[in-house]
């Protein structure tokens, strides 16, 4: 049940008496008979049909409401207004059925005996018992004229079959005779046999089969067997305007809703509308919302009870308002699925923890199942990436990857349901208008959880798309990509949250792939590294030959070098002779040099003189020169320095601005911890709750204390709810450091750091004195 706050309260939620007028997702029983409103002309002609026909089937589509119409009118009817003998309702289905083995002479007639018989007959008994032998020993009421007469009865008015009351079998969920023990085929051809046998036998028996309709065309290889060919047929269609307002409205007025309420002048026809609106896509691709034909019951319990849940307790008249606020079809649906994986996870959780507890493992260890590997498996398992749902195999200690336990909790909550096929039992989404409540819900969660889950489901989706598009090899992962992917499926998050085998074969084949480029890589780099190799040869190849046709030149050059040898000894001959006619020459001319040299020396002492003058100048205006080169140096140095100062000034604005994020990065550092350390205060304040209530608050409220997380503050509303405290006193604005009873237990004295002493009624909290700087 839903508290104000929108939050899931479990205790509420179990202790439900039955005095709400909506039953939610599952079928009516007979005790909800003043609940059930809107099939009184499917009821009345159902039950005309049957008094007319011998053999009648009901069918429908699953979900319309076929058992809560046998058990919470059609039966009562036929019992209380068309006198009748009912039987209980039968199914062809039971958990015994591996008990007794091929032993068994009809497996669906001694499942279907054990209901008709109120599991009064033994299994040894029902072994061999036929349909007809059961009927015929069980006692059949007389008519009432007659239980009312005075007149003494005779055996042989016992006997007659016109004193006695006529009789009706119902086979509920029939369709489970061709979706169990497929082994046992030719029983089913036995267990026809058999009914015809019992009509043959007793003239005022009914039988009325009621299954789905798309198993309807199994039926034609059997209905010959029977009397009347299963001619007569009636098809329960989902609830029209005028029946599902009916459902909405008359509820309020049973006598043993525990709270009155109505709805206003036009409010009920106005959530009538709403329901009956259905998605649709137009021919140029777009999707609106237009009103349909017909309205799911199952819908319509969830949205009325998630209604009468959520409004105040003060408010006696539904308004529009409250439909906006509370009557949200695809909000309702969400909140149901919301609530329905709480619960199944704490209370998987509990039964682990006592499974735990009986093997000797220490019971303080945290949850195996969690609401991020739930809220996955729906996801990932139960609906397909069209947006359909699926199917999963329901045998075994996982279930699609998710442990058993917490999928017969979400059973029993209703939002999935079991259907047994070859006798094993497969599970599926109970109604497809819950897909898009649970992929918003799915969503707005992985919004708020850690980036580990975020990273997580993105790489669920993509797996999914991957294994949707056939395993497409474009679809797989990069190397880059890979190791991320690895990173994160070998981390302690991922361990914690869980991951799907299509995520672990889609990683598996991105691996095979990433090996097999790099294969390809190394293959192609050692060919490359051949063709270098070849190249190389060939070079060396081509070096010698050139090697060779140096030395052939070196030979050639050789020889030249003898003959020029020879060449040059002649010459120098020659050259000797030259060179002594040369010296005398040289003598003469030496003398008139050295008289030409004293003229010149005057003339190099001049020259000389003239050269220091130049020189001196050169030296002047060299100075001058350097003079300039230094002040254009030192602008230049000065233009450096400039750019310096510029650069350094942005590098300093730069390492601000990255102690700036250091900082807000050591803050959020801060805030995870604190959030961290509350969700486990949180999760040990949920184990310590069903052992010591008062520590369990005392764990919430430090939790709350860090943090205000949604874990804490879940977790202290439970606790308060199992603790000891009755009354809460809640006027002082500063700690209590004193409180004390009166004599007589009826006043409660308290005093304040808020400079007040209060005096309070103890059996309802009410302040009855204040007393103010008395503190």
């Amino acid at each position: 049940m839903l508290n104000d706050s929108g939050e899931f309260n479990y205790d509420k939620h179990l202790a439900r008496d039955g005095r709400e007028p909506y039953i939610g997702p599952r079928p009516f029983n007979k005790d909800d008979q003043d609940f059930f409103f809107g099939r009184n002309q499917e009821a009345n002609e159902l039950a005309s049909l049957i008094k007319a026909h011998r053999e009648v089937l009901l069918y429908a589509q699953s979900g319309a409401g076929k058992t809560s119409l046998i058990y919470a009118q059609l039966l009562p009817m036929l019992d209380e207004e068309e006198e009748f003998d009912v039987l209980p309702p039968a199914r062809v289905r039971s958990q015994e059925a591996a008990i007794a083995g091929d032993a068994i002479r009809n497996i669906y007639v001694y499942n279907a005996l054990r209901d008709l018989s109120d599991n009064q007959l033994d299994q040894a008994t029902r072994v061999e018992m036929t349909l007809a032998d059961y009927l015929q020993q069980r006692p059949r009421p007389l008519v009432k004229s007659d239980q009312s007469s005075e007149e003494p009865r005779t055996e042989e008015a016992e006997d007659k079959k016109e004193k006695r009351l006529p009789r009706v079998v119902v086979f509920d969920q029939f369709e489970e005779i061709f979706t169990l023990y497929p082994e046992r085929y030719k029983d089913r051809q036995d267990f026809f046999g058999q009914v015809a046998e019992a009509l043959k036998a007793d003239p005022f028996l009914r039988v009325v089969f009621s299954m789905r309709e798309d198993y309807i065309a199994e039926l034609d290889p059997y209905v010959d067997l029977l009397p009347q060919k299963l001619c007569t047929r009636f098809r329960l269609e989902h609830l029209r305007r005028p029946n599902a307002l009916a459902a909405v409205t008359k509820p309020l007025k049973a006598e043993r809703i525990k709270l009155r309420r109505k709805f206003d002048d036009g409010v009920a026809e106005l959530l009538i509308e709403k329901l009956l609106l259905i998605k649709v896509k137009t021919a140029v691709g777009e999707r609106k919302e237009v009103p349909g034909e017909f309205i799911d019951p199952v819908q319509l319990q969830v949205v009325c009870q998630t209604l009468w849940d959520k409004l105040p307790p003060e408010d006696t008249t539904i308004t529009e308002k409250h439909l906006e606020q509370y009557a949200n079809v695809d909000k309702a649906l969400s909140n149901f699925y919301r609530n329905s994986v709480h619960k199944a996870v704490a209370d998987a959780n509990a039964v682990i923890k006592v499974k735990a507890a009986q093997k000797g493992t220490p019971g303080d260890a945290p949850p195996v199942v969690t609401e991020e590997a739930v809220r996955g498996w729906f996801e990932r398992v139960l609906i397909t990436r069209e947006g359909r749902r699926n199917i999963v195999f329901g045998v075994g200690e996982m279930v699609g990857g998710l442990r058993n336990e917490v999928v017969r909790e979400l059973d029993n909550q209703h939002i999935i349901r079991a259907e047994m096929r070859g006798g094993e039992p497969w599970y599926e989404l109970s109604h497809d208008r819950f897909i898009q409540p649970i992929r918003e819900s799915n969503k707005r969660w992985l919004r708020r959880q850690p980036l580990a889950a975020q990273k997580g489901q993105e790489l669920e989706e993509k797996a999914a798309q991957w294994r949707a598009m056939k395993r497409d090899n474009k679809l797989l992962l990069d190397q880059g990509g890979l190791i991320n992917a690895k990173s994160w499926l070998n981390s302690p998050e991922a361990a914690a949250i869980g991951y799907s085998e299509t995520l672990f074969s889609w990683i598996q084949a991105s691996q095979t792939a990433v090996d097999e480029v790099e294969r390809d890589r190394q293959q192609a780099l050692a060919v490359e590294q051949q063709r270098r190799a070849e190249a190389e040869h060939q070079r060396a190849e081509e070096q010698q030959r050139h090697a060779e046709a140096e030395r052939g030149r070196v030979r050639q050059l050789k020889w030249a070098a003898i003959v020029l040898s020879l060449l040059l000894f002649v010459t120098l001959g020659s050259t000797y002779i030259a060179r002594q006619q040369h010296d005398f020459a040289r003598q003469q001319q030496k003398k008139a040099e050295e008289a030409l040299a004293v003229a010149e020396a005057a003339q190099e002492e001049e020259r000389k003189q003239r050269g220091i003058a130049e020189q001196a100048r050169a030296d002047l205006e060299k100075a001058l020169g350097n003079e300039e080169k230094q002040r254009k140096r030192a602008e230049e140095a000065l233009s450096v320095a400039e750019a310096t100062q510029t650069k350094l000034a942005v590098q300093n604005r730069e390492l601000g601005v990255q102690r700036e994020a250091a900082r807000e990065a050591e803050d959020d550092a801060v805030v995870q911890q604190k959030f961290a350390e509350s969700r486990e205060l949180a999760a040990n304040a949920m184990l310590q709750l069903p052992i010591d209530p008062e520590l369990s608050a005392l764990l919430a409220i430090e939790a709350a204390g860090i943090m205000r997380t949604t874990q804490a503050e879940d977790a202290l509303r439970q606790a308060l709810v199992e603790s000891q405290v009755r009354v809460g006193m809640r006027d002082h604005t500063d700690i209590v450091f004193k409180a004390v009873f009166s004599p007589d237990g009826r006043l409660v004295a308290t005093a304040s750091n808020d400079n007040t002493a209060r005096v309070w009624e103890a059996s309802t909290g009410r302040s009855v004195a204040e007393l103010r700087g008395h503190a």
